[in-house]
């Protein structure tokens, strides 16, 4: 067990030294004698037990060690795909509901079959352990490594010391973000000493309420239309915007190249529940997780406002809607909002690309049905390009590709990277020309010459740039870069010019709404502005992935800066009272003075609207 764990976790550390400035060799010592001394506590336990007597105990407590080994084998890959330990996994389980676990399962892409199995092969494989422990029990008793002495515990005592010393000089001079990169790596995930926390400032986020004034407006007249163009939302899973090159995705690099685009587009977070709150009610990322439990009825006051206009809502998914009940909390209790919700969810013998093949062609359908009205809002979710990335594999344009993501070489040795990469080019060069189709469809029917249409993504995708794989894991620009593409037809006529320079998802349901009415009347209701509006806000914010409580990690970009903050209160953001600045950069990523006068001068508009 010694030889695993230290061979796991020295291994963890020295990849984290690719991403970080400190040196890894303290930090190896760390993880070599955390896991030799866990193992020899673990050893000794057994042999006491064992000289008691206590046999239920005995084979309760292998099991156990058992156990605890594959949680240090699943924590190694927690950290290196995520930035999660397992400890923060499990305590982010416990706050789910049966519901919304069963969800999380199903959205890792492993079909429930095979978590089954795994837990069969856990149960098996623990007996197993028990059986061999039993066989080899006499050698490891007669060889009395389990018993303590006076030398061995100098021994310790020594090396512990010597380490500590090393400890007290080296992180006294670290950045917290190198230091949490390495604790993580970890067994214990801790050290003797830390470096000083960062910068803390005084944070305490206001309570989330939305402004319900349009609701209470009795004048049709607040929400009356003369036209009502028909809108397409497409939202595609995990699209990173510059790998949208003309190679990849033609039919969206030519749409991109002949409508409207922000010169920086940003996800509202890494995750898919966070990013789609943003989305559908234009409100700040770190709301989530208070905002989603009062308004599950109502559904998104954006479409609302909608269906007031006189707007029929459409809705074509091969995601997971009911991921952390997102189908309720967009579109109200039952699907109130929309017309029709059409899902069509992929599974073992249906992958994702047929799933969306099948959600596209009933959208062209419903395209032709309808192209002599206006007033209706076509909602689509794409899935096909969610890891681990799927299409017709006859349509291949990229190789080589790897037929199965192997997520322990992947994360360990970095195998294969090239073979993923080209698994989500051909997975997004796939739905591309599922949206060339409904282009081309558009045109046919001559409904894109007066038709709204919004292409954008929840979030992107890394590809170990900075340590993980896919999203959810880390503030970076590979997983919050996405695009956000309008078409706003006869957009002189309205005499609306774009002002924006920067922009994210809490902005383009403010925009749609700004085009349709001409100004701004549902402002109030938004933390979003439209893209067309003067004097804007020149921010944007991104949260971090915290599972179904609110984000306990923010990034906010200005033209001039990006800073990462960190709520006091991990596991309940709400109740923070402070948040400590991890990092605070230039936009070429050069470390500015971290200065509360800084902070201030940066970014108090901004801390203004958290606050």
């Amino acid at each position: 067990m010694f030889l695993v764990l230290a061979a796991l976790h020295v291994h963890s550390v020295w990849m984290a030294a690719a991403f970080v400035v400190t040196t890894p060799w303290l930090f190896m010592a760390h993880a070599f004698i955390q896991a030799g001394v866990e193992a020899f506590a673990l050893a000794w336990v057994a042999g006491f037990l064992h000289k008691k007597g206590a046999k239920v105990l005995e084979i309760l407590f292998i099991s156990c060690t058992f156990i605890l080994t594959i949680v240090h084998l699943v924590d190694f890959h927690l950290v290196r795909l995520m930035d999660l330990s397992i400890w923060f996994a499990c305590e982010s389980m416990l706050d789910e509901s049966w519901h919304n676990f069963i969800e999380v399962l199903i959205a890792s892409n492993v079909p429930l079959v095979m978590w089954v199995i795994g837990l069969f092969v856990v149960i098996i494989s623990t007996a197993a352990a028990v059986y061999f422990f039993y066989c080899t029990k006499k050698m490891v008793l007669r060889k009395k490594l389990w018993k303590l002495n006076r030398r061995a515990v100098w021994s310790l005592t020594g090396i512990l010391g010597v380490l500590g010393i090393c400890d007290y000089a080296s992180t006294s001079g670290m950045s917290f973000i190198d230091f949490e990169h390495y604790t993580k790596a970890l067994p214990w995930k801790i050290s003797f000493f830390s470096p000083p926390h960062p910068l803390q400032i005084s944070v305490k986020p206001s309570p989330f309420s939305l402004e319900t004034k349009w609701r209470t407006s009795k004048d049709p007249a607040t929400y009356a239309l003369a036209k009502k163009p028909n809108i397409f939302l497409f939202v595609i899973e995990s699209l990173r915007e510059e790998l949208l090159t003309g190679d990849v995705a033609p039919r969206m690099h030519a749409f991109k190249q002949a409508n409207l685009s922000i010169q920086e587009s940003w996800a509202s977070a890494d995750a898919t529940q966070c990013s789609q709150f943003s989305l559908f009610f234009s409100q700040l990322p770190h709301h989530w997780g208070e905002g989603k439990s009062g308004i599950v009825q109502e559904g998104s006051p954006i479409l609302q406002i909608l269906k007031e206009a006189g707007y029929k809502i459409h809705v074509y998914s091969a995601s997971q809607l009911a991921y952390y009940q997102m189908d309720e909390l967009i579109f109200g209790q039952g699907g109130h909002l929309a017309e029709d919700i059409f899902v069509e969810l992929p599974s073992a013998e249906r992958p994702a690309w047929q799933c969306d093949l099948i959600a596209f062609e009933k959208l062209q359908e419903d395209i032709y049905k309808y192209q002599h009205e206006e007033g209706h809002l076509f909602i689509t979710f794409v899935e096909s390009t969610h890891f681990d990335y799927s299409w017709p594999l006859a349509e291949s344009y990229f190789a080589p590709i790897v037929h199965k993501i192997n997520f322990f070489k992947a994360a360990s040795l970095q195998e294969n990277l090239e073979g993923i990469k080209n698994r989500y080019r051909n997975a997004v060069h796939y739905v591309d020309n599922l949206v060339g189709c409904i282009f081309d469809t558009l045109e046919g029917t001559g409904g894109m010459k007066n038709s709204v249409i919004v292409l954008t993504s929840d979030h992107g995708e890394e590809f170990l740039e900075h340590g993980h794989l896919f999203h959810a894991s880390a503030l970076t620009e590979e997983q919050l870069q996405v695009p956000i593409y309008y078409r706003f037809p006869k957009l002189e006529k309205k005499g609306l010019k774009v002002q924006a320079t920067m922009t994210s998802h809490v902005d383009v349901f403010p925009s749609i709404l700004h085009y349709l009415y001409g100004d701004e009347r549902f402002n109030s209701v938004f933390d979003g502005q439209s893209i067309f509006a003067h004097h804007r806000w020149p921010y944007a914010v991104s949260a971090r992935y915290n599972a179904s409580r609110s984000p306990h990690e923010l990034l906010f970009w200005s033209e001039e800066a990006k800073m990462r903050m960190r709520f006091n209160n991990v596991s309940d953001p709400t109740s923070a009272t402070g948040a400590y600045i991890l990092s605070l950069e230039d936009r070429e990523g050069r470390p500015l003075p971290m200065t509360g006068a800084q902070v201030e001068y940066l970014f108090s508009d901004v801390l203004d609207k958290i606050r």
